[in-house]
Parts: structure tokens; C-alpha cells; sequence
């Protein structure tokens, strides 16, 4: 038969995704070589074609001495001729690959024997590891003539990995035999153990009583960071995470004492400073005599799956506090609006009363009390509706830049004079379709918010921002989407929020104030305004240092500045070594990547101590230090210090979640020094490091 080119790509795509297969299949079996065998002739019958496929081994090296160990079909197990088929065996002594013998081609003792069994033509297949023939695989009458030239280069590339696989499959079917008749040989033992430990997804370790490690594979020292070299016990503590290790180790030691399987969580500290998180596992082993010598174990990395579920967890927090805020937000518009009902009958009433009524009246006052005290109940249901999103609205377009300046006075006279307010806007270009009366109501309460955090006096900053998230929004916060946002970013140095209290905070009645001093609705109303206005909230808070709120509300699209996409500039990439410290490994890992992108070499650590070491050991030329200003233990400024005694020329670019006045008055940041906020644009970021780098300051 004649195959056209496109029919042979085919086919050799065909045979290379089979054979992809049959190396995964004899896997499953490495541990029984019938079963092994009867997988692989099956699969290289079905693969090629062939009227007998047969695997044969080499006993104990022997050459001379043969055993079948799988032949298909499997009725020619009684095949009368089966031993002129073993003969092929003392005839493959010498071959090195794959060879295809016929009548016509091959040695006359081949002829003999393929006349005897009555076919053409034979391929011998060696299966060797490290020049030690373990045995033959034979097709007998390959069918597809066409392909006997791709199928021989197949089959010396699948070769090695069969005959491995073979050695093993044989190894595990004997090894009870091996222990009892080759205990002299311990050391060879010892060395396949190693060989087949390595190949191990796995960590694989042993430790003596004393707990000295006298053995680790290769996924272990991956895991860990560790070379066999340097795994010895006090080396393998040093790494073990300070909050860690003395659980950790007094753990061990009652394990040990007990002679008891154990299995434990615990976080690894590698020293290229990044934290794992791994489970350990082990059991006892006891030698001949029944004596206690140690624990043999696995170690597995389990952070991706921590952060999996983190992640997962994350979401589900976000929405069912979603879901929660939607059930409030409607129970508080069904109360808002019959407690209205209520309060316009009350109200009524004390209008007509009081209309009867001349002031001097001995009622007059007590009604009026009760109009007022439903006047107010009104306001609060008012709130309601506003936080449940059915307060009747009437959207303008606006420009929070224009509206801020106006507000100022009245800002001034609310918070006090022992407050000092700070308001920088943005451009003015882009503007939002909002009420303006809600705009005044968030404004307010965001500002009563913060100076109530202030009893002592403080700093209240106001900033409008202009922003474009794209692919990052969804990560941002759930639900938004790509597009133009403004972004109203509000921010004090107060008292901050207890970390428990911070999921609450936005719920109508929660308030951490005395009963006299808040009702518990004003921080629910900014978040129903929000909302009604198709924005996002995001907070940011830490007790003792303040609180920043961000707001991002849509650009209103018809009232974008028209310019905006003509006149932006291509992000700008650059060229040089970047020094980055950030600890938290997401964001550390997502900095890199965007620096990366832009063209320059990259050193990052998750700890201070780690890069003034690094400053400290390597001589290379550093362009650019970035790093995050608060961080555990030693902060950024102190790092950076630091790091400029050694390196005076050394530029530093410093970028945090919290406003940079706030960091300047707690004294962690200097006025005029380089600085960006999170979340960044890759844009904006790309031309900040830019003008650091380059700058002369």
C-alpha cells in the first residue's frame, strides 16, 4: 500500500502519541513484570501490527539462559516452535539497536530459525540499562512495512525506559529473594534504594533515634533547599520557621520517645528566604533484632495547596459577606420603609397638635419633642435606605475635584481645630455620574468617621485619584470591572480598626463608639452610596496607625476626557539590576514579573536581613533598591539606610498600601523621597522606576 505524505505525518504523530501512552501505562505496572509485559506486547501489537509480539529475559544476566516474559496473542504460549523463538535470544547477544532481519536480509542461522516458524520477517528490540542486556523484545511478521524505519528509531528511544522499568519490575518481583539470599550485599541495596528514591514525587528521609538524618532523595533536598551534604541535624533545624520550632521539635521528641508514626504541619524557612509550608510523615523502623534505629518518612510541599485554599476561602468570605450585606441591605430597606409609615403618622399627628397649639401652650414643648425625636428616626431610616439602595437618587454628572474644594469650609467646622485637613485632587478631567447630595452625605461621614478616631486631634487627607484597571480590577475586589474608575481615597492617623471589628464595619447598627457617640450608620451609609453608584469600597486599617479608606466609582463614559486614549504614553521599559524586598510572596512574585517584563534584572527577597546581606556578600552594581515600607520586623527606611552606607549611589524606591503622608508623619518616610502606592499601574510604575533610576537625587 502507498501512503501519501500527509497520511505518514499522521501516522508518526499517531505512533509518537501511543507510545507517549504505553511509557505511562508500563509505569503502572513497575512493579510486576507480567503484568508489565502483557501491557506492553498488547500495546505495541495494537501500536504496529505483528502476527507475535514477545518480551524475553536475561536471568540473572545470563545470556544463554532465557525466560519469556509476556508473548501475544496468548495462545502462542503453547506454541510448538516457542523454543526456535527463544533461539533469537542467543542470536541478539551482540546487537545494539533496534533491527529488522528477514529472509532475505538477515544472517543464515536468522533464515533458519524464521523458516522454522514460518514467517519473513522478524525486529529484535535490546533492552538494556547501563550496558546490562536485562532481556529481547521481539515483533514477529511487523505488518506496517511502510514505517519499519520510524518505528526502529521508536523503539530504540522507548527501549531504555522499558528495560528500566523491566529491571525494576524484576527487582521488586524478587526482592523478598534478594534480602533472604544477598544480605552480604547491603551496600547494593543500599544504592538501588538511593536510585529508586530519587525518582520519587516525594520527599524521602531517614533519621536515626538520635534523630542525625542519614538519608534524603533528591525531592527532598528540592523541598528544602538543602544538598545530602547539608542535611545534617543542625543544619536542617536552622530551617525550620522561628514560630515553628518549638512545637516542632518538642513534638519530635515525644514522637521519638514513643516509638509512634507521626505526621505534622509545620513551615520551612529556605535559605533562598522563601517560607513552605510541608507535612512530614513518618514511621518507626526497627532493625533484625526488633530494636528501635529511627523513622524513615515523607516530607511534601503542600504551600500551593494552602494557598489554593486560602484563595478559596478568600472568595467565599467575600461572598458570603456579599451575600450577608444584600440580606441586611434588604431587611433594612423593608424596616426603613414601614418604620417610614410609622413616623409620617407620628409626625402628622404632632404637626396638626401643634398647629392647635399656642406656644406658650404647657403641650406645646413636649410635642414639639416627640415632631423632633421623629424627625430624627426619619434621618436614620433615610440612612436605611440609602444603605439597602432605595433611596431615591437623582445622578449628575460631577467632578469630585470641583466638588471637594467647595466642601471645605464646612469640613473645617465639623472636624475641629485641633484636626488638620489635607486635600490634593487629581486631574479634573474625568467625572462621575452621581447625586450630588449623596456625595455630600459620603463625604461627611467618612470625615465624622475619622475625627471621631482622632479624640486627641490628628490629620485627615482627602486625594482624588484617576485610574485605569484593567486585567487587575476582579483582583482589586470582586465583581469589578476593567475600565475607568475616579477614586476617592480618604485616610486618617487615628486609632485604626481592631482586625476582628473590620469585617463588620459596614453593617448598619455595628459601631465601636459609646451609644451617645454614634448610631452606627455612617460608615453603612457610605457603603449603600457606594454601592448605589456602582463602586467599590476597599479598606485599610492597622490599630494604632490609622485608617484609609478607598473608594473607586466609574468614570461617567460621555464625560471622559476625550484626549485620554490618544495620549498615552507606551509603558516604558528600562535596563539595570533591580534590588526587591517585599514579604508578601504573591506580590513580591507579581512585582518581579512586571520588572522583568520591562527589560531589567531582578534580586528579590522577602526579608530586609536577606538583602543587606546580599548588599553586603555581592559586588555588583544595584540601580534601584524597591521595597515595602511596613514590613515584620525591620521596615523598609531602616533597610534602606542600611543598605546606603554601603551602597551611597544606590537609588531607592519605596511603595505601600498606605497613603505616603501617613507613613511621613509616623516618621518612616522623609518628605520629597521616591514613593508609589498599591495597587500600582504597570504604566505609572514603569515610568516612576524610570525617573528614579535616572534621576540625580
Amino acid at each position: 500500500m502507498i501512503h501519501d505524505s500527509k497520511e505518514l505525518q499522521k501516522n508518526s504523530e499517531a505512533t509518537r502519541f501511543m507510545i507517549m501512552d504505553m511509557l505511562e501505562g508500563i509505569l503502572n505496572y513497575s512493579d510486576h513484570p507480567g503484568q508489565m509485559g502483557r501491557y506492553l506486547t498488547e500495546t505495541i501489537r495494537e501500536l504496529v501490527g505483528g502476527k507475535i509480539i514477545a518480551l524475553f529475559q536475561y536471568v540473572h544476566g545470563d545470556l544463554e539462559s532465557h525466560r519469556l516474559i509476556s508473548i501475544t496473542p496468548e495462545r502462542y504460549k503453547n506454541f510448538d516452535g516457542l523454543h526456535h523463538l527463544e533461539d533469537f535470544c542467543s542470536c541478539c547477544h551482540d546487537i545494539k539497536k533496534s533491527t529488522l532481519w528477514t529472509k532475505e536480509s538477515g544472517p543464515p542461522k536468522i533464515k533458519e530459525i524464521l523458516d522454522k516458524i514460518e514467517c519473513d520477517s522478524i525486529v529484535a528490540i535490546p533492552l538494556s540499562v547501563a550496558d546490562h542486556r536485562m532481556g529481547m523484545l521481539f515483533i514477529v511478521q511487523l505488518l506496517d512495512k511502510q514505517r519499519i524505519s520510524e518505528i526502529l528509531r521508536s523503539f530504540d528511544a522507548l527501549s531504555p525506559v522499558v528495560a528500566l522499568v523491566l529491571r525494576n519490575a524484576l527487582f521488586y518481583e524478587s526482592q523478598e529473594e534478594i534480602i533472604l539470599e544477598r544480605t552480604h550485599d547491603l551496600a547494593a541495596s543500599e544504592h538501588r534504594f538511593r536510585t529508586l528514591a530519587d525518582f520519587a514525587p516525594v520527599g524521602i528521609f531517614r533519621f536515626t533515634a538520635d534523630r542525625e538524618l542519614v538519608f534524603v532523595n533528591r525531592k527532598w533536598s528540592e523541598i528544602t533547599g538543602l544538598s545530602q551534604k547539608d542535611a545534617d541535624h543542625d543544619t536542617w533545624e536552622s530551617i525550620i520557621h522561628q514560630d515553628d520550632a518549638e512545637f516542632l521539635m518538642k513534638h519530635f521528641a515525644e514522637t521519638v520517645s514513643s516509638k509512634k508514626p507521626f505526621n505534622i504541619q509545620y513551615r520551612i524557612k529556605r535559605h533562598d528566604g522563601k517560607t513552605i509550608t510541608v507535612i512530614g510523615e513518618g514511621v518507626p523502623e526497627y532493625d533484625q533484632n526488633e530494636d528501635f534505629c529511627g523513622y524513615i518518612g515523607t516530607l511534601i510541599d503542600i504551600s500551593d495547596k494552602i494557598r489554593e485554599q486560602e484563595e478559596r476561602q478568600k472568595l467565599e468570605n467575600q461572598l458570603n459577606q456579599s451575600q450577608k450585606m444584600e440580606s441586611i441591605g434588604r431587611l433594612a430597606g423593608g424596616i426603613a420603609h414601614d418604620f417610614n409609615n410609622l413616623l409620617s403618622v407620628i409626625i402628622g399627628y404632632s404637626d396638626l397638635i401643634l398647629e392647635n397649639l399656642a406656644p406658650g401652650d404647657e403641650l406645646f414643648e413636649e410635642i414639639s419633642e416627640i415632631s423632633q425625636a421623629a424627625i430624627r428616626s426619619k434621618e436614620m431610616t433615610s440612612q436605611l435606605l440609602t444603605f439597602s439602595r432605595k433611596q431615591v437618587i437623582d445622578p449628575k454628572p460631577i467632578s469630585l475635584g470641583n466638588l471637594l474644594p467647595q466642601k471645605i469650609k464646612t469640613l473645617k467646622r465639623m472636624i475641629g481645630e485641633d484636626i488638620e485637613l489635607e486635600i490634593k485632587i487629581g486631574d479634573k478631567g474625568w467625572l462621575i455620574n452621581s447625586d450630588p447630595t449623596q456625595l455630600d452625605q459620603l463625604i461627611m461621614n467618612l470625615a465624622v468617621n475619622a475625627r471621631d478616631a482622632m479624640p486627641d486631634g490628628g490629620k485627615i487627607r482627602i486625594e482624588t485619584l484617576q485610574e485605569d484597571f484593567e486585567k487587575e480590577a476582579a483582583r482589586i475586589y470582586p465583581g469589578m470591572e476593567p475600565g475607568a474608575y475616579v477614586s476617592l481615597m480618604f485616610s486618617d492617623d487615628g486609632m485604626g480598626i481592631p482586625k476582628d471589628k473590620l469585617p463588620h464595619i459596614f453593617e448598619p447598627f455595628f459601631t465601636t463608639k459609646e451609644k451617645s457617640k454614634g448610631t452606627g450608620l455612617g460608615l453603612a451609609t457610605v457603603y449603600g452610596i457606594v454601592n448605589q453608584n456602582k463602586g467599590f469600597i476597599t479598606t485599610y486599617s492597622e490599630e494604632g496607625h490609622g485608617t484609609a479608606f478607598k473608594i473607586m466609582i466609574p468614570a461617567f463614559p460621555e464625560y471622559e476626557n476625550p484626549a485620554h486614549e490618544k495620549n498615552v504614553s507606551p509603558v516604558r521599559g528600562g535596563t539595570g539590576l533591580i534590588l526587591l524586598v517585599e514579604d508578601d510572596e504573591a506580590l513580591r512574585n507579581m512585582t518581579k514579573l512586571m520588572l522583568t517584563n520591562l527589560g531589567y534584572d531582578v534580586i528579590a527577597f522577602a526579608w530586609p536581613e536577606q538583602a543587606i546581606e546580599f548588599c553586603r556578600k555581592d559586588k555588583r552594581q544595584i540601580d534601584c533598591l524597591l521595597t515595602d515600607v511596613i514590613m515584620p520586623g525591620m521596615n523598609g527606611r531602616d533597610m534602606a539606610i542600611k543598605i546606603k552606607i554601603m551602597r551611597p549611589d544606590i537609588k531607592v524606591l519605596f511603595m505601600s498600601g498606605y497613603p505616603e503622608d501617613i507613613i511621613s508623619d509616623k516618621g518612616v518616610l522623609k518628605k520629597g523621597v521616591s514613593f508609589i502606592h498599591k495597587p500600582f499601574m504597570l504604566r505609572d510604575f514603569a515610568a516612576k522606576l524610570h525617573d528614579v533610576i535616572i534621576s540625580d537625587s
